[in-house]
C-alpha cells in the first residue's frame, strides 16, 4: 500500500476521491499501452473507491461516469457483457439526474452513457432495449450539436455510428442513411477541427461502406471505400505505428469490391 493509499484509507474525504482519479488516469495509460489486465484493475478498484464515497461533488460525478464507461470498455474486450451492462446501468439515474440538474455538462455524459449502454445491451442479448437506447443517444446527441456544432460533432458521430450497426438487423435502408448521416457530421468535423478529426471520418466512411454491403448495394460501397483508403494512407504515413491493421483491411476490402468479389461482413462495435 503506498502513501497516498494509506492517506486515502486514514481521511477518505477528499483524499479517496483523488486517488480514485489518479488510478483511472493509471487505467487509461494502461489501456492505451495494451496492458488491459492492468487497465482493469485500477479501473476496478477506483470505481469501488468511488462507491464508498459518502458524498461526491459534480466533478467527481463526471469522473465516476467516464471511469465506469472505461471500465465497460475493458470489460467488452474480455467479452464481460453482462458485466459492462451491469455497471453502466448503475451510474445511468446519476447521468440523467445530473443531465437535469446541470444540462451544461450532464447532458453531454449522458449521450456517451447512452452509446455505451446500446452496444452493451445488444451484446448482452437485448437488441430491442440497445436500438430504443441508441436512438435515445442521437436524439440528445442532436440536441448537443443544433446548440454548438463545433463542440458536439464527434459526439454526434458516434451516436449515429452506434445506431446505425444497431439498425443493421432490423432496417437495412435506415442503417444506410444513418451511416451517411454519420459521414456527413464527420466531414463537417474536419471543417471546424481540421486533420485532427480524419480518423473518425476514416471510420464512418467504413461503417458507411459495410451498411452499403450490408444491404445489396456494392457498387455504392466503392466511393466510401476508396475514400476511407486514402485518409487511412495519410494518418499511417503520418504515424506509422497507428491505423496499419485498419489500412490493411481497408485495402483488402476495396480490392474485393472493385474486383466484384465483396464480401459482406460487420465489423460492428
Amino acid at each position: 500500500m503506498t502513501a497516498f493509499e494509506r492517506l486515502a484509507e486514514a481521511t477518505p474525504c477528499p483524499w479517496q476521491a483523488d486517488l480514485a482519479h489518479a488510478m483511472r488516469i493509471l487505467g487509461q495509460r494502461e489501456l492505451v499501452a495494451g496492458r488491459y489486465e492492468e487497465a482493469l484493475g485500477h479501473f476496478t478498484r477506483a470505481v469501488e473507491m468511488y462507491r464508498t464515497l459518502p458524498r461526491r461533488t459534480a466533478g467527481q460525478e463526471a469522473d465516476r461516469l467516464k471511469l465506469t464507461m472505461d471500465l465497460a470498455t475493458v470489460y467488452r474486450m474480455y467479452d464481460r457483457h453482462s458485466a459492462a451492462l451491469e455497471i453502466l446501468q448503475e451510474v445511468l439515474p446519476t447521468a440523467r439526474r445530473w443531465a437535469k440538474t446541470n444540462p451544461a455538462r450532464g447532458e453531454t455524459h449522458l449521450c456517451t452513457l447512452l452509446s455505451n449502454l446500446a452496444i452493451a445491451l445488444d451484446r448482452a442479448g437485448s437488441p430491442p432495449e440497445a436500438l430504443e437506447t441508441a436512438r435515445e443517444a442521437v436524439s440528445l446527441a442532436r440536441k448537443l450539436y443544433a446548440a454548438d456544432p463545433v463542440v458536439h460533432g464527434n459526439a454526434l458521430v458516434v451516436s449515429l455510428i452506434t445506431l446505425a450497426h444497431r439498425l443493421a438487423r432490423w432496417n437495412t435502408q435506415e442503417s444506410i442513411s444513418t451511416a451517411a448521416d454519420a459521414v456527413h457530421v464527420a466531414r463537417q468535423c474536419v471543417r471546424y477541427h481540421g486533420d485532427a478529426e480524419l480518423p473518425a471520418l476514416g471510420l464512418a466512411l467504413r461503417v458507411l461502406r459495410e451498411h452499403l454491403l450490408g444491404g445489396g448495394r456494392p457498387v455504392e460501397a466503392i466511393g466510401p471505400a476508396r475514400e476511407a483508403v486514402e485518409i487511412l494512407r495519410t494518418l499511417v504515413e503520418r504515424e506509422p505505428g497507428i491505423h496499419g491493421d485498419e489500412l490493411q483491411d481497408s485495402e483488402e476490402r476495396l480490392a474485393l469490391l472493385t474486383s466484384g468479389k465483396a464480401v459482406i461482413g460487420f465489423h460492428t462495435h
